[in-house]
């Protein structure tokens, strides 16, 4: 007797006798149980009923048998007729594998507190009458965050989620709508709360002035870049061509040239994007007005998240409903559903209310935020985070919070 048919006697807890072999050989078919442990059963699927062996194994001991389903057996066939066979559950199946966590491993010395045994640290407030009572008290008093604080502790949680890599575009056709703005603020935002890198790329072909709005160490620009591109084989090396703020926030330049900045080609962009990505987390590029350009289309094939940048006037608000519109144009509908718009608060009578924007936007893309009037922005000047009020600050916290939702996400 063949080791197989051994085998087959034990899950049945039966013998069949030589005189009598069975009419059809058994065929194993592998039934995933999806108890704790995730455990193998098999049933075995025979011509005609073995019969009781004379010393039958206790009950206990048996392995659970149940019958085979002819839903069961049909997919069976199926899966074997296409060559797939009986598939093995374990680690190598996602959905079938639950590992569990190894805390044997862990010790801890006498005087030591595990983890599950210590008790929740409040955290301390800031800000408001809680955060003075906390300063006067000796830091004994503390009363817990107030909600604005809570609400931008979120927000923070949300922008540290971990991303592998996530490039961002900042687009809208009307010049000095804010696009440059608002793409220093998304730098300068991830710079500072997170623990890896930004990096900007200004791909504006019209003399874009993002390098200057970051204070621009040196004149190596991006055409730089694509002639050294074999030099570039760490993270240092990529530093000599970017400028980089107080917040951390680097910036590669556009060149100055109008005619070169121009001949910027979309297979050129497309290799910045990949030597960047080898070595920044978080990609942002400022676009200029042009969406004609063909290095546009290599942009948005490169984008996660689109942004938007929008005020309240009539001008720029129309134009960039019609930034959306040539973006869903080209084929780009999942950027322009996935879209957050920065609605800048502008100063005046003759203004769209920001209701109506928000509520017509809301529609259309993901999120909408709104962002105070804030005079020092109105030049375009070097980009000062430390001089902005509070309240801009905090937009631009919930601005970046929106876009980070997307990072756990599909990446490109």
């Amino acid at each position: 007797m063949t080791e197989a048919t051994e085998r087959e006697r034990g899950i049945n807890g039966a013998g069949v006798s030589d005189e009598h072999p069975p009419a059809a050989p058994p065929r194993v078919v592998a039934v995933p149980r999806r108890a704790a442990a995730r455990e193998r059963l098999a049933t075995v699927e025979s011509g005609e009923a073995a019969r009781p062996a004379e010393s039958a194994p206790p009950a206990a001991d048996r392995p659970h048998v149940r019958p085979v389903s002819e839903a069961e057996r049909a997919e069976t066939d199926r899966a074997q007729d296409n060559g797939q066979g009986d598939q093995p559950v374990g680690p190598h199946d996602d959905r079938e594998f639950d590992p569990v966590p190894r805390t044997d491993e862990f010790t801890y010395a006498p005087w030591e507190t595990p983890p599950a045994r210590r008790p929740i640290q409040r955290k301390a407030p800031k800000s408001g009458w809680r955060g003075a009572l906390y300063g006067i008290s000796g830091k004994t008093i503390n009363v817990g965050l107030s909600p604005a604080e809570y609400q931008l502790e979120q927000w923070l949680r949300v922008i540290r989620t971990p991303v592998a890599s996530h490039s961002i575009t900042t687009m809208n056709v009307k010049g000095g709508a804010g696009k440059t703005t608002t793409a220093m603020a998304l730098g300068t935002v991830l710079a500072t709360y997170r623990r890896d890198r930004a990096i900007g790329i200004d791909a504006n072909p019209d003399r874009g002035n993002l390098a200057q709005r970051v204070g621009q160490e040196h004149t190596y620009t991006i055409r730089d870049l694509l002639d050294n591109l074999h030099h570039i084989t760490g993270d240092n090396a990529l530093r000599r061509f970017t400028n980089q703020a107080p917040s951390r926030f680097e910036v590669i330049a556009s060149d100055r040239d109008p005619v070169k900045a121009r001949a910027f080609t979309p297979d050129e962009y497309r290799t910045v994007q990949q030597v960047v990505r080898a070595f920044r987390q978080v990609i942002i590029t400022d676009t200029g007005i042009d969406l004609t350009n063909p290095v546009v289309d290599a942009v948005l094939a490169c984008t996660d998240t689109l942004v938007i940048a929008a005020s309240t006037a009539q001008d720029v608000a129309g134009l960039a409903w019609e930034t959306l519109e040539t973006v869903e144009q080209r084929g780009y509908q999942h950027l322009v559903e996935g879209a957050v718009i920065a609605i800048v608060k502008a100063p005046g009578s003759d203004q769209v209310p920001i209701s109506a924007l928000r509520s017509a936007f809301e529609q259309r893309c993901r999120a909408v935020v709104e962002i105070p009037h804030e005079r020092s922005l109105v030049g375009g000047g070097w980009f000062d985070w430390d001089a902005l009020a509070g309240r801009t600050k905090r937009a631009y916290v919930e601005l970046v919070a929106q876009v980070a939702k997307g990072f756990a996400g599909p990446q490109r």
